[in-house]
């Protein structure tokens, strides 16, 4: 192969590469707007919601463990009747897909303390209901509260979410 055709060669793989990086992106922006339409919200900001390296790594058939903080100066109200939440995202259907958490709740919420007064984090189990598999899975965990104000829950609503890779 000449000069010239080793050049051509090494253009086209070139383009390949930023096509497929592109595609990547466009597909990451993508399921990212989804996301941001299931869960209009401030994400991220007033709780946090981390794995946590002592916790160890999550596995397919068990429970893992997450970390749940209020990261603000207000108490915040997480209702376990809608919380948490696990999704994955199928590239078959290009959208989010809702996993059943088989976690058992024995009461109806919890009160995360402003900082600095109380309890302002919490250990949350989670089970995502997943079937047997050879390759680790990504989900994505959600947890949404309310701002407690004069003792009330609000109206607003406030997120975090953490994304997982669950192991065979």
């Amino acid at each position: 192969m000449t000069d010239r055709g080793g050049a051509l060669v090494a253009a086209a793989a070139t383009m390949v590469l930023v096509a497929a990086s592109c595609q990547t992106a466009l597909n990451s922006t993508e399921r990212e707007e989804q996301f941001q339409e299931l869960f209009p919200m401030e994400m991220n900001t007033h709780i946090s919601l981390t794995q946590e390296e002592a916790f160890g790594e999550a596995r397919i058939g068990w429970s893992f463990s997450l970390l749940l903080q209020n990261e603000t100066h207000e108490p915040i109200w997480i209702a376990w009747d809608r919380n948490p939440r696990i999704f994955l995202y199928s590239s078959d259907s290009e959208g989010w897909v809702e996993i059943a958490d088989r976690g058992v709740r024995m009461h109806e919420g919890e009160t995360l303390a402003a900082i600095g007064e109380g309890l302002s984090a919490i250990i949350l189990g989670v089970a995502p209901d997943l079937e047997a598999r050879e390759t680790p899975i990504e989900v994505r965990v959600v947890v949404v509260g309310r701002i407690i104000s004069e003792g009330t829950p609000v109206d607003e609503e406030v997120g975090a979410y953490v994304d997982v890779v669950v192991h065979p």
